[in-house]
């Protein structure tokens, strides 16, 4: 006589139970990260998957495998209306991968909407880089709580926007290319300079020496 399905595999509870770790187990959705290149040109890295998957030995036995270095994943910086945020990628920065619904072969090639190239789904093939999510070890440190930054890892250089409107510069130089114009006034407490003149040892010719001063600036 036929054997009863649930005396093969025990119980329908357990069946449904392995049934949905199975299905688990094939739906890939975000994973840890770190990028090993960056290609600047084409905005894609190369990364590799920071936690293992699951795999079998020559015995069958489960065992942890690493996953596959993924390739050409498309980066993805803050941008939007012909504006973008951009910084430099590093061999070791950790990452947050996403992996699509569906195949992102065709879209990646030409944009728009396109049919899916075949039936893959939450595919290793098919994974995003979001920069950023990082480790506890490597936390940013010291994250200001009352201001909006663009900062170095270290905090010792920064532009920030802070909740009372003011916008705040620290680094060692700042470089400006292009004319300034400036509505308000300008207050120094160093030199400044036009050209080779300073504003505070510069001298005028012309002028006798005694206790009156120069006219007005013309």
């Amino acid at each position: 006589m036929p054997v009863q399905l649930n005396s093969q595999t025990g119980s329908s509870e357990q069946v449904d139970e392995t049934l949905r770790r199975k299905t688990s187990a094939s739906v890939r959705v975000s994973t840890p990260g770190i990028i090993q290149s960056f290609d600047a040109e084409n905005c894609t890295a190369t990364v590799q998957p920071a936690i293992s998957g699951w795999g079998q030995d020559s015995a069958g036995n489960l065992v942890s495998k690493d996953l596959p270095l993924l390739q050409d994943c498309p980066v993805i910086f803050p941008r939007g209306g012909g504006v973008s945020i951009t910084f430099p990628l590093s061999e070791g920065d950790e990452c947050l991968i996403m992996f699509a619904d569906r195949g992102i072969d065709f879209w990646h090639q030409s944009g728009g909407i396109n049919k899916a190239v075949d039936d893959r789904m939450h595919d290793l093939s098919d994974a995003f880089v979001i920069p950023g999510p990082t480790s506890n070890p490597r936390a940013l440190k010291g994250v200001s709580t009352n201001s909006i930054q663009i900062r170095t890892d270290s905090g010792a250089q920064f532009i920030e926007l802070t909740q009372s409107g003011s916008v705040n510069i620290t680094a060692p130089i700042i470089t400006l290319n292009g004319d300034v114009q400036v509505n308000g006034a300008v207050t120094s407490t160093g030199d400044m300079k036009a050209g080779s003149i300073s504003v505070q040892s510069h001298t005028h010719t012309g002028v006798q020496p005694g206790n009156s001063s120069t006219g007005k600036p013309e």
